[in-house]
C-alpha cells in the first residue's frame, strides 16, 4: 500500500501540470505525509538532519531577507521537504515494494507516451507541421523535456528484469516510450536516452537498439539544425554574471529574468541549470549546504548495484543540467526516488526501520 501511495503522488503530479502549483504541491505533500506516517519513523544520521534543517533556515531566511512573496519563497523548500519525504519512503521499502514502485513509473510512462504519440497523430491528420521546430509533445507535463526525461527513466526501469518479464511486452513497450521521447523533441532527454540505450545494449537486441539511436540521432541533428540560435550559452553567462554579483548570500528567490543579447531570443525566468539558478537564487552558502546534505545521505549509501535503476536516477538527475525539471514536482519525486532505489538497499521486512 505504501508503494502505490508514492505512485499516486507520482501519477497526480505528472497528470496536474508536472505538480509545480500550490494546490498540487499540497495534495503531493499529504499523499507522502500519509505513506510516511504508515511505517515506522526512519532513523536519519544526525548530521543529514542538521543539513537539511540548516539548507531550509537558509533558504527561508534569504526568502524573507530580499522580501520574496510567499510561493517564491516557499517554492524551492516545500519541494527539498517533498523529496526529503520521498526518500524516507523510498527507503523503507521491500523488493516487492520497489518493484510496484518501478511498475508503476513504467505505466505513468507509458501513459503519458500513449498520449504523446496520440496528440501527434490527431496534430499530423489536421496537417499542421511537424516539428522540427513546429510541433512538440508535453503530454499533460507542460513540458516537453520534463516528460521527456521521463519517458528515458521509465525506459531505463522497463529493462529491469522483475518489471516486465515477458520480452515481446517489454519490447512494445520500449518502442512506445522511445516514440514518445522522440515526440517531444527534447535534445537533452533524446542524448540522455541514447547513452542509457548504448550502456545497457547488452540487455537488448542489437538492431533495433542501433535503429532507436539512429532515430534519436536523427531528431536532435534535426533539432539543431532548425534552431538558428541556441540561447542556453548566453543564459547561462547571464546567471554567472548574476551570481558573481551575490556571490556569498544570492539574490534570493524572487521573480528573475534572464535576458540575452540576441532579440530574437525569449526572455527566460530559470537559468535552465539548477546549479546556477540556486547558486543565483541563494549563493555559495546555499549551494555549500545542498551539496553537504546531499553528500551526507549518499554517504552510508552503497555504490548502485542495479543498472538499469542507476540509468534511471542518472537520467532524471541529468535533467536539471539542462532546464527547469528538477523543479517540476513529478520530476523531482520520480529523482529523488530513483536515487534511493539505487544508492539504499531494499530492506528485509516491512515491520524494519531504515537506517541510513
Amino acid at each position: 500500500m505504501t508503494a502505490l501511495l508514492l505512485v499516486t503522488a507520482i501519477a497526480w503530479a505528472s497528470a496536474a501540470g508536472g505538480g509545480t502549483s500550490v494546490a498540487d504541491l499540497v495534495v503531493v505533500a499529504a499523499v507522502l505525509v500519509l505513506a510516511l506516517v504508515r511505517g515506522p519513523i526512519p532513523d536519519l544520521p544526525r548530521p543529514m538532519v542538521v543539513g537539511l534543517a540548516a539548507t531550509s533556515v537558509w533558504m527561508l531566511g534569504r526568502a524573507a531577507a530580499t522580501h520574496a512573496d510567499a510561493e517564491s519563497g516557499l517554492r524551492v523548500p516545500v519541494l527539498v521537504a517533498v523529496v526529503t519525504v520521498t526518500s524516507m519512503v523510498t527507503a523503507r521499502f521491500t523488493e516487492e515494494e520497489r518493484t510496484t514502485l518501478f511498475r508503476g513509473l513504467v505505466t505513468v510512462g507509458g501513459v503519458h507516451a500513449s498520449i504523446a504519440v496520440f496528440s501527434a497523430a490527431v496534430h499530423l491528420a489536421n496537417g499542421r507541421t511537424w516539428f522540427p521546430p513546429g510541433y512538440r509533445s508535453e503530454s499533460l507535463l507542460g513540458s516537453a523535456n520534463a516528460l521527456g526525461f521521463i519517458l528515458v527513466a521509465a525506459a531505463a526501469v522497463t529493462t529491469h528484469p522483475s518489471v516486465v518479464r515477458r520480452p515481446e511486452f517489454a519490447c512494445v513497450l520500449l518502442v512506445l516510450l522511445w516514440a514518445g521521447v522522440l515526440l517531444t523533441g527534447s535534445r537533452s532527454a533524446i542524448s540522455a536516452g541514447i547513452l542509457m540505450a548504448v550502456v545497457l545494449m547488452r540487455r537488448l537486441r542489437r538492431l533495433p537498439v542501433l535503429v532507436a539511436i539512429g532515430a534519436g540521432l536523427a531528431v536532435v541533428v534535426a533539432r539543431f539544425a532548425a534552431s538558428a540560435h541556441e540561447p542556453r550559452g548566453d543564459v547561462w553567462l547571464e546567471a554567472l554574471h548574476g551570481l558573481a554579483s551575490h556571490p556569498f548570500l544570492g539574490q534570493g528567490p524572487g521573480p528573475m529574468l534572464f535576458v540575452t543579447p540576441n532579440p530574437a531570443d525569449r526572455i527566460t525566468t530559470h537559468a535552465h541549470d539548477e546549479i546556477l539558478q540556486l547558486g543565483v537564487e541563494y549563493g555559495i552558502v546555499g549551494l555549500v549546504l545542498m551539496s553537504a546534505t546531499i553528500a551526507l545521505a549518499l554517504h552510508q549509501g552503497r555504490r548502485p548495484q542495479e543498472l538499469s535503476i542507476a540509468m534511471a536516477a542518472f537520467a532524471l538527475l541529468a535533467s536539471g543540467l539542462f532546464d527547469f525539471s528538477l523543479r517540476v514536482t513529478a520530476v523531482a519525486i520520480l529523482a529523488a526516488a530513483m536515487t534511493t532505489c539505487a544508492f539504499h538497499p531494499a530492506i528485509a521486512s516491512r515491520d524494519v526501520p531504515w537506517r541510513a
